[in-house]
C-alpha cells in the first residue's frame, strides 16, 4: 500500500489503547507527529518500540484515519447508537443462547 507513495514517510503516534476512538473519530484524539531525531532516542531499546504491521491481500484496503496537521480527526465524531435492546429481547437473546448452548452436548 505505501510502495506507490515512495518518498518522505511521516509517522503519528495516538495516545495507547485509542484505537475505537481514533475509528470513531473523537474529537479528544490527537495525534503526535514523531521525528527521528530527538533528545533521549538513543536510550530507548527497540523492544521499547511497539509496532504492528498488518499484511492485506487481493487489493484490500487498510484502515487509515485523516487528520489535519495538528493530529485531530477531520471528519466528525462518528456517534453510536444509545439504542438498548428491550427486556423481551433480552430474554429472547437468553432463550437462544441456552437452547444452543444445550444442543451444542449433543
Amino acid at each position: 500500500e505505501l510502495y506507490p507513495k515512495w518518498g518522505r514517510l511521516q509517522l503519528w503516534a495516538a495516545p495507547g489503547d485509542s484505537e475505537l476512538d481514533v475509528a470513531y473519530c473523537k474529537p479528544e484524539i490527537q495525534f503526535i507527529q514523531m521525528f527521528c531525531d530527538v533528545d533521549g532516542a538513543g536510550e530507548v531499546r527497540n523492544m521499547e518500540v511497539g509496532f504492528q504491521g498488518e499484511l492485506y491481500e487481493n487489493e484490500e484496503e487498510g484502515f487509515r484515519t485523516i487528520r489535519t496537521d495538528d493530529g485531530k480527526a477531520v471528519k466528525q465524531e462518528i456517534q453510536s447508537s444509545p439504542q438498548q435492546p428491550t427486556e423481551a429481547q433480552l430474554d429472547e437473546m437468553m432463550k437462544v443462547l441456552n437452547e444452543v448452548e444445550a444442543n451444542s452436548g449433543e
